[in-house]
């Protein structure tokens, strides 16, 4: 009963937000000017570097734990079409995802708390403004429209990673690299990775929104969320890492001779 009150009271949220946000963009009132070029420079400019770094870091591990395994079977080019597709359907939008849970949900909890201690948001309400318009519109808005290039922008380091190490360990040419993720990925690859990053967005401004009112008094949250989203993250790389080598060790196998041959 407790998830099923959490699932309907998020989606409240984020209903809430959604025709908030529908009624500032028909008649542009009760936000602050200048709030949704704010939350683009906060939730887009200032998330681009940890994000590049995540999602290039990533490119390099992979492309590194696969190019040992594909020269075995003199399938060197087609560590493009894996680094190609993981990244740009799976590994770039679950990345960007939890940067974004990290540094952009952690900073609306953080703020929505505050306003709620010092009274803010009930200053709002007295002044007849909305607070749900004016504090969650703008972030919504931003969010949508950050997340498209936050999403474009990794992708292209995350194959960039993929080429270095193309290039340094299997020799492969950059431009025969680049030609063979082009013809293995269609633009309706990037368009599954930027709605699924978009979803995890929307969740961040919509779950965060509920917190910063729920966990005012609590200093001690924001420690334990971060400890448990390294938690989660420590157990998807564990999880993902043993089936990798588990597929591989088995690969190897099938394609070692036998010993009476």
């Amino acid at each position: 009963m407790k998830l099923k009150e959490e699932f309907r009271r998020f989606f409240s949220l984020l209903a809430d937000e959604i025709h908030y946000t529908a009624q500032f963009l028909r008649n542009r009132r009760g936000v602050l000017p200048g709030s949704v070029v704010q939350q683009l420079y906060v939730m887009g400019y200032k998330s681009f570097p940890i994000v590049a770094l995540i999602t290039f870091l990533v490119g390099i591990t992979i492309s590194l734990t696969s190019a040992a395994q594909l020269k075995l079977f003199g399938a060197d080019i087609y560590l493009a079409d894996l680094i190609g597709l993981a990244m740009i359907k799976e590994l770039v939008p679950l990345m960007t995802g939890i940067m974004l849970a990290g540094k952009v949900g952690a900073s609306i909890t953080a703020e929505i708390a505050t306003m709620k201690v010092m009274d803010e948001i009930d200053a709002l309400r007295t002044m007849g403004v909305v607070p749900e318009k004016f504090l969650m519109a703008p972030r919504l808005i931003a969010i949508t429209l950050v997340v498209p290039l936050l999403v474009a922008m990794a992708d292209t380091v995350g194959v960039a990673g993929g080429v270095i190490v193309a290039r340094a360990a299997l020799g492969t040419p950059p431009g025969v690299f680049l030609r063979e993720v082009f013809d293995i990925v269609t633009f309706g690859d990037f368009l599954i990775g930027i709605v699924k990053t978009l979803v995890f967005g929307w969740a961040v401004v919509g779950r965060r929104r509920g917190e910063g009112h729920d966990r005012v008094g609590r200093p001690g949250h924001f420690a334990d969320h971060r400890a448990g989203l390294r938690f989660r993250l420590h157990l998807v790389l564990k999880r993902t890492w043993t089936s990798y080598a588990r597929s591989t060790s088995m690969s190897v196998t099938r394609a070692k001779p036998s010993s009476a041959d």
